[in-house]
């Protein structure tokens, strides 16, 4: 099962908290993720930018919009931003945007564990299979090392770590 990664400003991890934020839009010039990737009742987690997670949710309903102008930009702003909470900065920022994804979110919790991304590098979206990810996205390897490890110079892999390790 795919899931999302959506890194978003802690502001807006509040306001999807409180139930005031419940469409995540994405407005971008080039089709980027999620655009025509996200489906409905797929999970979404929402990480604070320079933070850690916030939230997650499940993907309701989903609209793709493309070959936009900034009147069709500013159109869906003046429809849907009840919902999406972006102020005027926001849509100034986003006129010229040619593709537009939006959630419409569900099941929204709070929570602070979510996978293990990369580095964003200036991606905002990361979509992963969930399938290929070990339970509550934990990639960690935890090895306790002892005195007499140190002192005789080994170390000792537990057998869950060995088998992380084949490939």
């Amino acid at each position: 099962m795919i899931t999302h990664i959506a890194l978003i400003h802690g502001h807006f991890c509040q306001k999807i908290l409180s139930g005031q934020k419940t469409i995540e839009c994405r407005l971008t010039k080039t089709a980027r993720l999620p655009y025509n990737r996200i489906k409905p009742n797929q999970t979404i987690y929402f990480k604070a930018t320079g933070g850690g997670y916030r939230a997650k949710a499940k993907a309701q309903k989903t609209l793709f919009f493309d070959n936009l102008t900034p009147q069709d930009v500013q159109r869906l702003w003046e429809k849907y931003n009840d919902k999406i909470c972006g102020d005027q900065d926001w849509i100034d920022s986003k006129i010229s945007a040619r593709y537009a994804t939006l959630v419409f979110l569900k099941d929204i919790q709070e929570t602070t564990q979510g996978p293990e991304i990369p580095r964003s590098q200036g991606c905002a979206w990361f979509s992963i299979n969930q399938a290929k990810t070990p339970p509550n996205g934990n990639n960690n390897l935890k090895i306790t090392i002892t005195q007499g490890a140190i002192n005789n110079s080994y170390l000792r892999l537990p057998q869950t770590a060995q088998n992380q390790l084949t490939p």
